[in-house]
């Protein structure tokens, strides 16, 4: 049977999805254009043609991500939301795309692990800029009287710490061993910990 043809940026979107799986499954160096084709159910040719190199495909998955992460803050009157509300929701985003779909996560290992240059495209993007907007709010907050005096990148780290750890752990090693609680619950409870440490007169 003929393979139906599909639009340009069609064709294009359903390589990147396949290739993302792959790619999270055995890295960028591990991965052939033959496995690509064969995932994507296309022809060398056809990838060859849409992403001139295995690079250029991997950048489209990079960009492609970044493209569909929410950012809150970013939003029509995000600057306005309390700081609680912002953190909430990022987190709660973060952790229900990790349990959604995990292979960005494992494809960004494997970036790292291999020094590949994609990994810091992404970081800088989107992980540096969130950590920055996390700080600003802390940095006024702690201005405003409202928090502890800490290290306002610290303390924007500790807090994805939480996140990136529980989310990792979630997707490489909890098979059978932790349970999958809701998102919302593991959200809020880490944001509550968090706060907890950081107003003053919070419990330490």
């Amino acid at each position: 049977m003929a393979r139906p043809r599909l639009a340009p940026d069609a064709r294009r979107a359903q390589i990147v999805k396949a290739s993302m799986a792959l790619f999270a499954r055995k890295g960028f160096s591990g991965t052939t254009s033959r496995a690509l084709a064969r995932a994507a159910g296309v022809s060398e040719a056809l990838i060859f043609r849409l992403f001139p190199t295995k690079r250029a495909l991997y950048t489209a998955i990079i960009q492609r991500t970044i493209a569909s992460v929410e950012r809150p803050y970013d939003a029509p009157g995000g600057d306005r939301l309390p700081d609680r509300d912002v953190f909430l929701r990022l987190a709660g985003d973060l952790l229900a795309r990790v349990r959604r779909n995990d292979a960005f996560l494992r494809l960004l290992m494997y970036a790292g692990l291999e020094g590949h240059a994609l990994s810091d495209l992404y970081y800088e993007a989107h992980v540096a800029r969130l950590i920055g907007h996390l700080r600003r709010r802390i940095a006024s907050g702690t201005r405003a009287g409202r928090y502890r005096a800490v290290d306002p990148v610290l303390a924007a780290r500790a807090f994805m710490g939480m996140l990136v750890h529980y989310a990792t752990a979630q997707a490489l090693f909890a098979r059978g061993r932790w349970p999958d609680l809701p998102v919302d619950r593991v959200a809020r409870t880490f944001v509550d910990l968090f706060f907890s440490g950081l107003e003053r007169g919070g419990r330490p």
